[in-house]
């Protein structure tokens, strides 16, 4: 690659003799400048006043050209703010040359303050034109047709406000946007203006120019009394005031409001014209203003600039992050010393903290003698130029400009014709740069999907999701110091579980009630290196650093010189029931959920432990889980946290309930349950009760005791601690590896409260019962409720009412007559307070979201999954805007990642249960996948898709159906589904007591069905399909075998495609 850029720049060297290397020559001719034809018009005027100072004459107004060279050398590391004007002509095809002039601009020292950029056009998402270092994008844009629209970028230090009553937006006659943006010495007004030039579709030019010219006398007139700057591409231009009503008007309209133009060079060159309709207006005093054009090829209008006469704030000085060099010859010396030691402090000791407080001083003498912590400036990166801009990139577009530059001065054809041909060549050689680059990028990153999204989003020009908080806002006080930030939200999580407690009525039902000894004794054994060893390796290699500075990358290098004496630690944990102090301490970090960003209630804790303490958790929770599967202690319909088990499973179990109430004639309904913070507000004494009835015992439960005991925690906020450690003495640790399985333990019991048919995902929990009529199945629920509602109480768990909600299924052509459900906290049996019964609300047709979403997927009343596959479609064709913008960018190698990154996974999830869905449905999301194996293909819209469904080896969606629908039947057939459907997907042979083997005796059984539309759900089409399926595939035993020769059988039937239309446009094409 080096060498073809050398070769490049010495052929472009070659075809660029004798560049000029200024805009000296554009700066001398006088056709160019404002100033000057307008003191020819004075001279030549009629009414020349020479007694009357006129203000354009008077303020030596002079704006020079600069090429990018120049301009960084008179304003780098100005101390004035700048501002920048530009009409783009539709930002999102110029966003990537724009960015790469800021990031070289930036290099030299320049960063604009405020951009106002005019013709932006539309703006589907925003996010595709976020800069680092500035708000989001604020703009306005045409809604009834293309073109047009104005904006602005403002750096992220500085505050402002939209002043839409400064704002007038006719379009196509004049389109403007005002902010107010708060600086040091005050507040000044922008405004970005945009008037189109014409070809109106109602109004003649001249009605054009008059409705023009009242807009902006009343914008004028608004504005006249405050200090404020107008960024403008007028379309009119002020060279030919001598020959322009128009532009004379113009002239006396500013004038009469106190307003004058800081711009005086022609904006827009062609080879046989120049005009100045960029126009930087003011009516903001100033002893010197310093304005010009940057001479730039990125749009056909060049760039005007303005300085504000004042000085920008002081930065203050520069944050420093803390790191640590993990170089490999650093962690050989490291490893080596390790190896060395012996450890005979740590063997000798009797008691755990001492002995691990041993082991970490010999560690950390050596850790911080070879990593010793180093401190570097933080690079925001505000402008980073890409990465595949080369060093011969950069050389060859420097020509480019400077042959542009040569065309606006002598403005023949000889000269373009040479700018054009260079700047195509530079063009094509730029993309063929990007696609090597990100499909290199692509593949090395496949793995790894958080440098995968990094990626994706680069290629995209997508903002990435903002993990830093600007503020909070604590009792109506806005807070934005990182330091405090930490410190409120760590008070905040310490408080969780008591504000919520509060609000839980007492219960004479006890937490015992429910529980049973189970008759069997957990022991945690002890602890062996290989066992140490093993599991470090398991660990994914990650570089981000716990609160003691370790990553897993590093331990795993060194874990076999330290298995020994981390073995003897555990043992001795063991043996003693405690847990290692140290080990207790997280660094906890909030993370956004949804709405408003500034209120505390809407984070979430996630713990970063120690990575030394991961491995002690990752062994106890081997022995744990082991004992609770082999001993089947956990509730069979429980599917959250386990090895083997998804959200998939209980969605499916609650599909084939549904379904076969419906083919029974009876109704079903669902209540989905949502309970507050369930994880902060899990009791310890409740969950060690809960430990001792499963088997857990003597030290065993002491370990447990202490490992829940005295937690505390760091909260980090931008990358700054809180200065607070909080002991909280509830609630299991988010983010940690027991946490999840102690959560489930504490609410394994709750099915026993009540007679619903419970499904759980974790703290996701569905209620299901059937019945004849909504009166019967009504008064059951609610009387089930109000028992589970005991049970919640009892275990200090408090439900949402106002999240809760029920649906009744139904067939569609069934009316059910409205019914209250609610949630009645008072006791079985007791007198009823009615503040404490809540109604429920129940979710149908007529609600606002016909749905209730349920760990991901969309359930209606009819159970047809129509807005489910309405969202579905909506961010599926959101990505195949996404992939569709990148084909010119990448290969169809790198498109085909794309899709299977951004597009495959939409369609995929809960697949086999939404596929009962109606036929349009389906095709709907089927038309986008042709889409996308289109664009991927780089083929016509209307090509035929199963040859190219089958050219890149993806299957079609009907097919991707049945391979997913007997991937679930072969996970039954070969019994190595870890999942109890409850009667449902049984085999023949399991039905019968028939003494002679049946012919169908493998085959799964299938129930007798009411109608055709319930032969689309699961219980009956998924035994169907498998029983009709070719025998000699259904015999592989094999997961991965079975799933490709289903997929070469699916995709064979394209291979010799032949299109049988009488007439097929596509065909007659080719």
């Amino acid at each position: 690659m080096r060498e073809v850029w050398f070769g490049f720049t010495d052929y472009m060297q070659a075809m660029v003799p004798d560049l000029i290397a200024s805009s000296g020559l554009l700066n001398e001719d006088k056709k160019l400048d404002f100033t000057y034809n307008y003191s020819l018009f004075l001279e030549n005027s009629v009414d020349n006043f020479n007694f009357i100072e006129n203000p354009l004459l008077s303020n030596k107004l002079s704006s020079n050209y600069y090429n990018e060279s120049s301009f960084s050398d008179c304003f780098k590391n100005f101390k004035s703010p700048l501002v920048l004007n530009l009409n783009i002509q539709y930002l999102l095809s110029k966003f990537e040359k724009f960015t790469s002039l800021l990031s070289i601009l930036s290099e030299k020292g320049i960063i604009f303050d405020i951009i106002s950029l005019q013709e932006i056009s539309c703006i589907n998402d925003v996010s595709l034109v976020n800069i680092p270092g500035y708000h989001p994008l604020v703009y306005k844009s045409r809604t009834s047709c293309k073109g047009g629209g104005v904006g602005f970028y403002i750096r992220n230090n500085l505050k402002y406000k939209v002043l839409l009553d400064f704002s007038p937006f006719h379009e196509r006659i004049i389109e403007s946007l005002s902010i107010e943006v708060d600086f040091p010495t005050g507040k000044l007004i922008f405004v970005s203006l945009y008037r189109p030039p014409g070809n109106h579709p109602f109004l003649s030019n001249t009605e054009l120019c008059k409705s023009f010219l009242e807009s902006f006398s009343g914008l004028l007139s608004s504005l006249s009394e405050k200090d404020c700057y107008i960024l403008t591409d007028s379309n009119i231009d002020l060279l030919s005031i001598a020959n322009s009503n128009l532009s004379l008007e113009y002239i006396e309209l500013l004038l009469s409001y106190g307003f004058i133009n800081l711009i005086t060079k022609a904006t827009r060159l062609a080879s046989n014209s120049s005009t100045l309709i960029d126009h930087i207006i003011t009516n903001k005093k100033c002893s010197n203003y310093k304005s010009g054009v940057i001479v730039n090829d990125l749009s056909d209008h060049l760039l005007t600039f303005t300085c504000l006469d004042f000085k920008k704030l002081k930065k203050n000085a520069p944050l420093k992050k803390a790191f640590r060099n993990f170089s490999d010859a650093a962690i050989e010396s490291f490893k080596s010393n390790l190896s060395n030691l012996s450890w005979e402090n740590v063997y000798s000791c009797y008691d755990t903290d001492t002995a691990f407080l041993n082991f970490w001083d010999d560690w950390s003498t050596l850790f911080n003698l070879y990593f010793p912590v180093k401190y570097v400036a933080l690079n925001k990166n505000y402008h980073k130029l890409n990465d595949f801009m080369s060093s011969g990139l950069l050389v060859s577009r420097k020509m480019k400009l400077e042959l542009y530059q040569k065309f606006l001065i002598s403005r023949n054809y000889e000269d373009e014709s040479k700018y054009k041909n260079y700047r195509n060549l530079y063009n094509k050689v730029l993309k063929s740069a990007k696609k090597m680059y990100f499909e290199s990028k692509l593949e090395s990153n496949k793995n790894e999907p958080k440098k995968l999204w990094a990626t994706l989003n680069e290629i995209l020009n997508r903002s990435s999701s903002k993990s830093s908080i600007d503020k909070v806002s604590v009792n109506g006080k806005l807070i934005d110091d990182a330091q405090n930030m930490a410190n409120e939200f760590n008070s905040f999580f310490s408080e969780i579980a008591e504000n919520i407690l509060k609000d839980i009525p007492e219960s004479t039902a006890k937490p015992e009630v429910y529980l049973t000894d189970s008759g069997f004794n957990f022991e945690l054994g002890q602890v062996d290196p290989s066992e140490i060893i093993e599991i470090v390796k398991s660990l994914k290699s990650k570089s981000s650093l716990d609160i003691d500075g370790l990553n897993s990358k590093l331990l795993k290098s060194v874990i076999t010189e330290i298995a020994v004496p981390l073995s003897f630690i555990f043992n001795l944990s063991f043996d003693l029931g405690q847990v290692p102090e140290s080990f207790k301490v997280s660094r906890t970090c909030p993370v956004f959920k949804s709405g408003n960003p500034e209120e505390l209630t809407n984070y979430r804790p996630i713990s970063c432990l120690p990575v030394l303490s991961k491995i002690i958790e990752k062994i106890v929770f081997k022995r744990l889980y082991s004992f609770l599967a082999n001993n089947k202690l956990l509730y069979r319909m429980q599917f959250g946290f386990q090895p083997g088990k998804s959200t998939f499973q209980p969605i499916l179990n609650i599909v084939n309930y549904i379904s076969a109430a419906l083919n029974d004639n009876k109704i079903a309904v669902a209540t989905f349950l949502d309970f507050r913070k369930a994880f902060d507000v899990v009791n310890h004494d409740i969950l060690l009760l809960k430990l001792n009835k499963i088997g857990v015992k003597n030290v065993n439960l002491k370990w447990f005791k202490s490992y829940l005991s005295n937690r505390k925690q760091f909260v980090m906020v931008n990358n700054v601690l809180s200065d607070l450690i909080t002991e909280f003495n509830v609630s299991v640790p988010q983010g940690s590896i027991l946490g999840p399985l102690l959560f489930l333990i504490y609410i394994n019991d709750m099915y026993k409260s009540n007679l619903l048919s419970n499904f759980h995902f974790a703290d996701d929990s569905t209620g299901l019962a059937k019945g004849s009529n909504i009166v019967e199945v009504g008064n059951f629920v609610n009387t089930e409720l109000q028992k589970l509602g005991m049970w919640l109480r009892a275990n200090k768990i408090c439900v949402n009412t106002s999240k809760t909600k029920v649906m009744v299924f139904h067939l569609k052509q069934t009316s059910i007559p409205d019914f209250q459900f609610y949630f009645n906290n008072n006791d079985i049996n007791s007198s009823p307070d009615l503040t404490r019964i809540f109604p429920i609300e129940r979710i149908s047709k007529m609600s606002k979201v016909p749905a209730f979403k349920m760990l991901g997927i969309y359930f209606d009343e009819n159970l047809s999954f129509d807005y489910h596959i309405k969202q579905t479609r909506n961010k599926v064709s959101k990505s195949v805007f996404y992939l569709n913008r990148a084909k010119n960018i990448l290969t169809g190698k790198a498109l085909k990642s794309l899709y299977f990154a951004l597009i495959h996974p939409h369609i995929l999830y809960c697949l086999p249960i939404y596929s009962c869905s109606s036929k349009s449905n389906i095709n709907s999301l089927y038309l986008l996948q042709k889409k996308c194996v289109r664009i991927i293909s780089k083929a016509s819209y209307n090509s035929h898709s199963q040859p190219l469904f089958s050219s890149l080896d993806i299957l079609p969606l009907p097919d991707l159906i049945i391979q997913q629908q007997l991937l679930i039947m072969h996970s039954i057939d070969q019994k190595y589904s870890t999942v109890n459907y409850d009667g449902f997907f049984l085999k023949n042979s399991a039905l019968t007591d028939h003494p002679y083997p049946l012919r169908n005796a493998d085959d799964f059984f299938l129930p007798r069905v009411r109608n055709d539309f319930l032969k689309k759900f699961p219980f009956f089409c998924f035994p169907l399909l498998w029983n009709d399926f070719d025998p000699n595939i259904k015999q592989i035993e094999s997961k991965l075998g079975f799933k490709l020769s289903v997929k070469k059988f699916l995709l064979d039937k394209y291979l010799d495609f032949r299109c049988d239309k009488l007439y097929c446009f596509s065909c007659s094409n080719t």
